[in-house]
């Protein structure tokens, strides 16, 4: 499975809007779709159960549980007899919360592994406006798991517009996630989070604020070779000593900042220029390479280094 993406009766479960960002997989939408049309293109359409667990050669249940898909009847994960499974369109009741349930929003959805972990991403009316006329977006972006090792998230998830990379970040003082554990009283928080998740206009005039920044903030020849040095360290004393795969790096990364897909419209050498580029550096990389797997774009590798690089080109 390529990226990690569930694949069930032959057909790959993700739904995207526009061009796949999963090694283009799945089913392909031109416009963003309503709950329903994400829950079945993204193969979301099952639910999960809770089997009591025995061993061979004991009488007694076992005090664990698996979590089962029904319809394949894979397990998912091994739980406690209190974990309390949030089935995926109680997931999708989250967005209907926050969002306007006549609108169609949706624009990605899909399954990971045989089904314990999916996400589902939509549209929110915010976005953030860098000088006059570079765009950024808010999405909101769920993850919900079913092997007992994963809280039910959800966070804010800004993507410019002009190349549809991703520039989700953390500020100290602006909160931009939520989380709920599987336990008895998940399903009551889960109706109760869409009030956390109206944090979101403070999130966006945030991040609007720390981008225009940004834009504002030039950087020397010597801050791009500085920034250049960070992503690809080395420990060589003299330029002439730094291994030729970290230079190539370097000139692969400056080669993005400067000709980058929507790097136009990110006035050069200012702190967003190299921010951006190096953001779409990042998905590009992820992207090309099939090892990469779909959590690194949504909550892994990827969003780690984004954010230190954030909190670095911010200071």
């Amino acid at each position: 499975m390529s990226a990690n993406i569930n694949i069930t009766d032959g057909k790959e479960s993700v739904m995207v809007v526009g061009e796949s960002a999963w090694h283009r997989m799945g089913v392909r939408l031109d416009s963003p779709a309503t709950a329903e049309e994400a829950i079945k293109l993204g193969g979301l359409d099952y639910e999960v159960e809770k089997r009591q667990l025995t061993a061979e050669g004991v009488d007694k249940p076992l005090r664990d549980m698996a979590t089962v898909r029904q319809d394949t009847n894979a397990v998912l994960g091994i739980v406690g007899p209190r974990y309390t499974i949030i089935q995926n369109r109680d997931a999708f009741g989250f967005f209907d919360e926050v969002l306007d349930r006549s609108e169609a929003v949706y624009h990605s959805a899909g399954v990971l592994g045989d089904g314990e972990r999916v996400w589902v991403q939509a549209k929110m009316p915010d976005h953030i406006k860098v000088g006059k006329d570079d765009l950024t977006e808010m999405y909101v972006t769920l993850t919900n798991s079913h092997d007992g090792w994963g809280a039910l998230k959800a966070y804010l998830t800004p993507i410019r517009v002009v190349c549809e990379n991703t520039l989700r970040a953390s500020l100290g003082h602006c909160q931009n996630k939520v989380s709920i554990r599987h336990t008895a009283n998940a399903e009551q928080r889960l109706k109760e989070a869409h009030k956390i998740m109206g944090l979101s206009n403070l999130y966006a005039k945030e991040m609007q604020d720390a981008f225009n920044y940004m834009s504002k903030k030039k950087m020397s020849k010597q801050g791009v070779d500085d920034f250049l040095a960070w992503a690809f360290p080395s420990d060589a004393i003299t330029p002439e000593e730094v291994h030729t795969r970290t230079k190539n790096n370097r000139l692969e990364l400056l080669e993005v900042m400067e000709n980058g897909v929507g790097q136009k419209e990110a006035k050069k050498g200012t702190a967003w220029w190299a921010y951006n580029g190096y953001t779409r550096f990042l998905e590009n990389k992820g992207i090309a390479n099939t090892h990469w797997e779909v959590e690194a774009l949504l909550d892994g590798t990827i969003h780690n280094n984004r954010q230190k690089a954030f909190e670095l080109l911010l200071k």
